[in-house]
């Protein structure tokens, strides 16, 4: 595949043909931020990017939304077992997207993502949840840094788990009447006069 770079209005710019798409001859021409050397390495590996995915990835571009759905279809549908595929996809769609799917690649910081960690903590998620939430990020970004050269360094591994665990309100935190009491309690709203104390020591858990 033939590239090159060149300068424009004082930037420097690459570029690289795509051969015949869909009948046209396609041509990518991309801004680099820097001089002619990181044009070029920029060139080299957007080149290689494309050899190998088929996928032109910016990370002034591409959001981290883009990118989990990148990595969910050439990683995780082809290397892990359906549960955590169908895991990772509920946990990308249902709260790396609304959350902070739209942030750029390039500007993700490990405080952005420690909040993201810290509001679903707030949100009563388990520990467990969150080390879920943390792996998925952690192994996406990591494969960010390498092999695709996307980040410098994984900004995830900087974010920590919550150590406070949070007790949501569950069926096994309820307390319900024992059928004794019931039928009890029943006497006493039908025969008012027959009425029987009704105690906490009569409240068991689930």
């Amino acid at each position: 595949m033939e590239g090159g770079v060149r300068k424009r209005y004082g930037s420097w710019y690459y570029y690289f043909d795509l051969g015949v798409v869909e009948g046209k001859r396609k041509k990518i021409e991309r801004k680099a931020v820097g001089a002619e050397t990181k044009a070029q390495q920029i060139l080299r590996r957007a080149i290689a990017e494309y050899e190998n995915t088929g996928v032109i990835f910016e990370p002034s571009t591409t959001s981290l939304y883009d990118y989990m759905i990148f990595w969910l279809n050439e990683y995780v549908m082809i290397n892990l077992k359906h549960n955590t595929q169908e895991n990772y996809k509920g946990i990308i769609k249902n709260h790396i997207k609304p959350a902070i799917g739209m942030i750029k690649l390039r500007f993700l910081t490990p405080e952005l993502l420690q909040k993201f960690i810290n509001d679903k903590h707030r949100e009563g998620y388990s520990r467990k949840t969150l080390t879920i939430f943390h792996t998925v990020l952690q192994h996406a970004l990591k494969q960010a840094v390498y092999p695709y050269k996307l980040l410098n360094e994984n900004p995830m591994q900087y974010v920590k788990l919550p150590k406070k665990e949070n007790k949501k309100t569950t069926e096994a935190d309820l307390k319900i009447l024992p059928m004794s009491s019931i039928k009890r309690l029943l006497i006493s709203l039908i025969h008012p006069t027959h009425s029987t104390s009704l105690f906490t020591s009569d409240l068991i858990p689930v």
